[in-house]
């Protein structure tokens, strides 16, 4: 199976603007607190349809939102929800204050915690934190809050289906 590991502050999300969203779905009705980029969007659903992915949320947006809300908000942004398969591990108390490179470090490790207990051989990381010293090739960086010079992921469609060698 091949997966990829997404981010959503970066790889689907900018920085600016910050205007909350509702998200309504039926009996599911709750806020986000930023609009995502349409266009990362399909560039996301892109790369899965011609890749044959399934996505694993990495994203500090699973310590808010639920599998069923993140679902919900993938949906709302034409992302099918099941492509959405899962999400990475807590491996940090979210109430301390930790570095960055600790958090690059975590980050990283949860992924690699995954890929060894699913035992995923095909995968990248989005992500616009910069985990390659943890999980080299496999990392595909893109701007967000921690970098703005790496492109966004639009620009990278063609970069990740080459990794899934399709």
């Amino acid at each position: 199976m091949n997966i990829i590991f997404i981010d959503i502050d970066g790889p689907l999300s900018s920085i600016k603007p910050r205007n909350e969203v509702l998200i309504d779905k039926g009996p599911y009705q709750f806020n986000i607190p930023y609009t995502w980029d349409i266009e990362d969007c399909i560039a996301l659903n892109t790369i899965v349809e011609k890749t044959n992915t399934k996505l694993v949320l990495s994203s500090d947006w699973r310590f808010k939102y639920s599998f069923l809300q993140m679902r919900k908000i993938f949906e709302n942004y034409g992302i099918n929800p099941e492509y959405l398969i899962d999400f990475t591990t807590l491996k940090f108390d979210l109430s301390k204050n930790i570095t960055v490179e600790d958090r690059i470090k975590l980050r990283s490790q949860e992924i690699l915690l995954y890929v060894d207990g699913n035992k995923i051989q095909n995968w990248v990381a989005i992500d616009d934190l910069n985990l390659v010293n943890y999980i080299g090739s496999n990392h595909i960086q893109v701007d967000g809050y921690w970098i703005n010079d790496a492109g966004k992921l639009r620009d990278k469609i063609d970069l990740v289906i080459r990794i899934f060698n399709i």
